[in-house]
């Protein structure tokens, strides 16, 4: 009688980086003729499955010793296990808003992981800033010329898990506020050359003087005409603001001197 010999299966599989929380599905390498699967996933959801690669969810940092029993229709089977490492898993976040140029930026960083208690790496780049990079939690960034950034944020696991989040912003160029005012007689206008300018592109929205004893002793005009009564030494000042909200402030003492009297005798 002639004895039936069937093939032996091999139980083969791979896994990717699996991070905590997250679905990940194990790659079957079996091979041998094998039709049919058992898998077992200790602390995973599934707990078991008899599919050929299946999706499972490891919900806390762990070592899982998986386990795959390959068959064949004959009945023969092959088992494989291999040891998989589950890793914290981060959520990279961010908050922040556009500047004006020469203000530091206002960084929030509300990265979180999964669980919560692990450590977190960054790593920040940034688009015409300084500095450029940097690993710190909160970085500080400077800008020396107005324009456009982009700032990305990779927040890493120790055991290599990561994600990636990326905002653009804009750094807006600041007016700059100008002007010059002679000495003057009490009781005579005072003549304002209003000399403030705006970045190419951008323009002057709204002005805001300030003079000390004078009538007006505020003026929200480009170009505003002002009286002394009385003679003495005054700081006057200027703040611009230009459409994206930025600002700049100019002052300049005045001096204001008595009137002249016209007197004489014959």
């Amino acid at each position: 009688q002639n004895a039936v010999v069937n093939p032996q299966p091999v139980a083969a599989f791979s896994a990717p980086q699996i991070c905590a929380g997250s679905s990940i599905s194990f790659q079957n390498n079996s091979s041998g003729g094998a039709t049919s699967y058992h898998w077992t996933f200790p602390g995973g959801s599934p707990a078991t499955s008899t599919g050929t690669s299946p999706a499972v969810t490891f919900s806390l940092p762990d070592t899982a010793t998986v386990t795959l029993i390959a068959s064949t229709a004959a009945g023969c089977n092959d088992t494989v296990q291999h040891n998989v490492i589950i890793s914290a898993n981060p959520t990279a976040a961010f908050s922040v808003s556009s500047i004006c140029l020469g203000q530091s930026l206002n960084l929030l960083n509300n990265s979180s992981i999964y669980p919560a208690g692990d450590s977190i790496l960054y790593h920040w780049t940034v688009t015409g800033g300084t500095p450029g990079s940097s690993t710190a939690a909160v970085p500080n960034i400077h800008y020396s010329t107005a324009g456009s950034s982009t700032i990305t944020l990779i927040a890493s696991s120790l055991g290599g898990c990561a994600d990636t989040v990326q905002q653009t912003i804009s750094i807006h160029p600041v007016p700059s506020a100008n002007f010059t005012a002679p000495h003057v007689c009490a009781g005579s206008p005072l003549q304002i050359a209003n000399l403030s300018s705006g970045a190419p592109g951008d323009s002057i929205v709204h002005y805001y003087w300030t003079f000390p004893g004078g009538s007006p002793g505020f003026s929200s005009v480009a170009q505003p005409s002002v009286v002394f009564n009385l003679f003495d030494t005054v700081s006057v000042s200027l703040i611009v603001v230009n459409q994206s909200g930025c600002r700049d402030t100019a002052l300049q003492n005045v001096i204001i001197s008595p009137a002249p009297t016209a007197d004489f005798s014959a």
